[in-house]
């Protein structure tokens, strides 16, 4: 698959998960008769939770479909990139539909492609580590998640949400060159 057809398959993906997101909002509706606030992204709640769980879910689907199992750098890297960009196309498009995309380009906007790339990165390497209970893909990539939405929601800023997204990609980084030189040796 080159690397068109896998941002195609991130932003599908993204589309999907906010697809779900929608669904569960109806039927949470029908069920107990009242709407999920539009503004449920200014506090943590258990939708929240939801979201971010049906995210990574669509996430690892786009993930295990692009991916091959490889050693080289380059055959992570590539559909890290590509899905990461996917879902940031996909949340950027959405997020700023009704504002101005120029008067958001700040590090919110570098971070939202960062996280999606993380996150896509740290699922590559643990499907290429053959480790395939799905639970070992999803709760990493949602604590990562979570507690970015977190640093959004309680407004640390900009800069202390990209200093997160460092300290995640420094720590990845780090477990990366571990499992590359025991697979080496």
């Amino acid at each position: 698959m080159n690397f068109i057809k896998k941002i195609i398959l991130g932003f599908l993906a993204a589309l999907m998960a906010l697809l779900g997101e929608q669904i569960i909002s109806t039927l949470y509706f029908l069920f107990f008769n009242q709407e999920i606030s539009e503004n449920y992204f200014e506090k943590i709640t258990p939708f929240l939770f939801l979201v971010v769980l049906i995210e990574e879910m669509f996430r690892y689907l786009a993930v295990k479909k692009s991916s091959s199992y490889s050693k080289e750098i380059r055959k992570y890297f590539s559909p890290a990139l590509a899905i990461g960009l996917g879902f940031f196309l996909a949340e950027i498009i959405f997020r700023f539909w009704d504002s101005n995309i120029l008067s958001f380009f700040s590090l919110e906007i570098l971070g939202i492609f960062f996280l999606h790339f993380i996150i896509s990165f740290l699922m590559i390497i643990i499907l290429t580590a053959k480790k395939n209970e799905l639970w070992k893909f999803i709760l990493p990539a949602f604590v990562i998640h979570f507690i970015y939405n977190s640093l959004i929601i309680y407004n640390l800023g900009g800069l202390a949400v990209f200093i997160y997204l460092i300290l995640i990609s420094l720590i990845l980084a780090a477990f990366y060159s571990k499992n590359l030189l025991i697979q080496t040796s």
